[in-house]
């Protein structure tokens, strides 16, 4: 695993949550995301899954346990899963290799070095 990705994967994890804990329960609840039902009118085993994650993720787990049980399993899976993949990227992030920087520092240097790019290279962190 690349270095570089690791520190764009981390960002984008914190950038998911943060995301996903600004989206109001509201617009979630009122509707169906289930292209399944949006477009034939039946319900599927799946339909609830993305309503209960987001009321599981808002510890409103009666809610979750309505739209879809199976939204439990799904998201101790995808916790695992991303868990799994944090712990890889902070071994990465943490190895000898690359002590002289700091975390914060690794971050801000891979992601100014991505905009000044104006042509498709790899970003290196040998560069630095």
């Amino acid at each position: 695993m690349r270095k570089e990705y690791s520190i764009i994967r981390l960002c984008m994890y914190i950038m998911g949550v943060i995301l996903i804990y600004l989206i109001p329960l509201s617009f979630v609840e009122g509707r169906s995301f289930c292209l399944f039902y949006n477009l034939f009118n039946i319900t599927c085993m799946g339909c609830g899954i993305s309503r209960g994650l987001f009321n599981i993720i808002h510890f409103n787990f009666n809610d979750a346990f309505n739209y879809n049980p199976s939204s439990f399993l799904w998201f101790t899976l995808l916790l695992l899963i991303i868990v799994d993949d944090l712990w890889k990227i902070m071994k990465v992030l943490i190895s000898k290799k690359y002590k002289k920087y700091s975390v914060i520092e690794k971050i801000t240097k891979v992601l100014i070095k991505s905009f000044k790019k104006t042509n498709r290279e790899e970003i290196h962190l040998d560069d630095f």
